[in-house]
């Protein structure tokens, strides 16, 4: 059993990075919801972006994620955990997009995200088995 966990581990912090991520971009569009027609090249528009509560948590998850980033690819192959960790954090703020901010999804969409849920399976297949 002991050698099952450690197994499952990097699985699970890979996980919990990409749902980190997703929530992060939701951050990031709740600042953009907050802000009306950004100008990056007025600083009175940049100024106004920085100082929102949700823009200034949004860079402190990415932050702070960065640094389990590091954690995380001591543990794990680049070539399995980036591929693993941008398809779930894809699927995570695809959703919550949908659900939270009732953004639309077409039929494409819908294929796309079925493929990178296979994808994601056989990734998982690869994590667990040749950690």
């Amino acid at each position: 059993m002991v050698f099952s966990m450690f197994k499952i581990m990097p699985f699970l912090y890979l996980l919990s990075y990409g749902i980190v991520l997703a929530f992060g971009q939701v951050l990031f569009k709740m600042s953009s919801n907050q802000v009306d027609n950004i100008d990056l090249f007025s600083l009175a528009s940049i100024s106004k972006l920085i100082t929102q509560p949700c823009f200034i948590l949004a860079c402190s998850v990415y932050g702070l994620s960065t640094l389990a980033w590091v954690g995380i690819l001591a543990r794990v192959n680049l070539v399995i955990a980036y591929p693993f960790v941008i398809s779930t954090s894809l699927l995570a703020t695809s959703l919550i997009g949908v659900f939270a901010f009732g953004e639309e999804v077409n039929s494409y969409t819908f294929i796309s995200y079925a493929l990178i849920i296979c994808a994601l399976v056989t990734l998982s297949k690869g994590i667990i088995g040749n950690v």
